[in-house]
């Protein structure tokens, strides 16, 4: 059996992009607490809620060395922004032990703090890197209206007076 050599992106793009409860990234790697969520659930709106965003980003042998700016954004479903605007910069270098041509992947967990939903419907979280969209994350807030409850029946049967 031949195995036909893989092809080296030589673009910046997402391996990944997605919410999560709660996220870190430490030494080159993601730690996630509920994370690929996509669905939000809220009694009333407008509704506050706090997350994070995790991105791990292919950087390919050419973009080694250069400082890049990345971005994440948030849209409604009417493609309106919201001020939840985080920006950054970053660098990777390259090791003594890669090879010419080898590529690296950055980590990105950062905290969305008091994001206010100001109604149910569908959301975007936006990637860009160097001023170029990469990737989208779509996720949806649900109103969800509690059921009412019943007293539970009183025992012995009938309410009032027993004479």
């Amino acid at each position: 059996m031949c195995m036909t050599e893989q092809p080296i992106p030589t673009d910046i793009y997402a391996e990944a992009f997605f919410t999560a409860d709660h996220a870190a990234a430490e030494n080159g790697k993601l730690y996630v607490n509920g994370g690929f969520w996509n669905r939000l659930n809220f009694p009333s709106y407008p509704a506050v809620h706090t997350f994070s965003v995790c991105a791990v980003i292919h950087i390919p042998w050419r973009a080694h060395h250069q400082m890049h700016t990345f971005a994440i954004a948030f849209e409604d479903a009417d493609g309106q922004t919201t001020p939840n605007r985080l920006e950054g910069q970053f660098q990777t270098g390259t090791s003594p032990d890669m090879r010419p041509g080898d590529s690296t992947e950055f980590q990105i967990a950062t905290q969305v703090g008091n994001f206010v939903f100001q109604r149910a419907g569908d959301y975007a979280a936006v990637l860009e890197v160097d001023g170029t969209e990469i990737k989208r994350w779509r996720f949806r807030a649900i109103q969800v209206v509690g059921v009412p409850t019943m007293p539970p029946p009183q025992a012995g049967g009938t309410s009032g007076t027993d004479a």
